[in-house]
């Protein structure tokens, strides 16, 4: 029972690790895009810039494959919500990105 209980606090010390990590490589892209936001971008550095913040987004959202779907259905008596929620990442063939859309419309 010492060894599970020992084994649990490990894997809890891990967490807390990662979660100082991202908090770390979060203060660290918000440093940055502050350093950015000082200095006058061309429309290509801007376009550049707001690329990556879509694509940490993503990451954060754990979204990263290309391409990525996200499928569900818009409530009718409430448009801004959506049930039935499911992604689909990365290049897949035809019948299992029907059965993510028939999976999508069956949960709304």
């Amino acid at each position: 029972m010492k060894k599970k209980r020992l084994k649990q606090l490990n894997e809890l010390d891990e967490i807390k690790i990662e979660q100082r990590q991202m908090k770390d490589e979060i203060s660290e892209i918000k440093t940055m895009l502050l350093r950015l936001a000082a200095q006058p971008l061309t429309p290509q550095q801007q376009q550049q810039a707001q690329a990556s913040v879509k694509g940490i987004e993503f990451d954060i959202l754990g979204l990263a494959s290309v391409p990525i779907f996200i499928l569900g259905a818009v409530d009718a008596k409430d448009p801004l919500k959506v049930t039935g929620i499911t992604t689909i990442r990365g290049a897949i063939p035809l019948d299992n990105f029907r059965q993510g859309l028939d999976l999508a419309l069956k949960n709304q």
